[in-house]
């Protein structure tokens, strides 16, 4: 986790020794956002529970005269 955090380049700012912020250079550099990247894992990762919840029922036809 700290990785990615470390490698984010999006919005990123680096404190100067005079109290103000700097860009990061981002020139050659793949663009990684860190926040979008652990969203997007989270959310894929629900996804993958929420399938092996689901409970496999077998299709069968409905039969009206039962109910």
């Amino acid at each position: 986790m700290f990785e990615k955090m470390w490698l984010d380049n999006v919005k990123t700012r680096i404190l100067q020794e005079d109290g103000s912020y700097k860009r990061v250079d981002k020139r050659g550099k793949k663009r990684l956002d860190a926040q979008a990247h652990f969203q997007t894992e989270a959310e894929d990762k629900r996804s993958q529970q929420r399938n092996e919840e689901r409970p496999m029922y077998p299709l069968r036809p409905l039969d009206r005269n039962t109910q």
